[in-house]
């Protein structure tokens, strides 16, 4: 009874009234498939992407920047996953600069191929959170049909 008690005095210290803290939630999941249906991602189809064709740029002061952190678990500013499906998809996690809500990044694929991904974003004191998603100007995930995981999938 003692340890309890003396463990929620330690939690309770630990706690500081005047702290606010911030829930970001702002990934953004996509699979892509060329024109047979196949998963381009998936590393046994033929000329899949693979991370190393793939780079993420953010706007920024209204300029387009290279994204590299090597200190994070994805250092490119995305993930290559596979869901329970067999599906592989790409977890893209936006980075730049939120104004008026929005936020715009872009993917370039293979060193052509540029795509401009745009979110709008739920900006409070406590949360920032995606409610809409463009993918080269077409609207393909909204919050308010769509609730749940952020995820849609790209012919190319």
């Amino acid at each position: 009874m003692i340890f309890l008690i003396l463990l929620s005095s330690i939690a309770l210290a630990a706690c500081n009234e005047n702290e606010v803290s911030t829930n970001v939630d702002l990934y953004v999941d996509i699979s892509f498939k060329n024109q047979d249906g196949e998963d381009l991602l998936n590393p046994s189809t033929p000329n899949a992407l693979t991370e190393n064709d793939i780079k993420l740029y953010h706007l920024i002061d209204n300029e387009s920047v290279y994204y590299f952190n090597n200190t994070l678990d994805a250092p490119k500013g995305f993930k290559i996953l596979k869901a329970t499906n067999e599906t592989y998809y790409l977890r893209v996690f936006p980075d730049g600069e939120i104004r008026d809500g929005e936020s715009i990044f872009y993917l370039e694929f293979r060193d052509t191929e540029l795509d401009t991904i745009k979110t709008y974003n739920n900006v409070s004191a406590s949360n920032i959170t995606c409610t809409k998603i463009w993918y080269n100007d077409k609207l393909v995930w909204d919050v308010t049909n769509e609730p749940g995981i952020r995820y849609f999938e790209i012919v190319k």
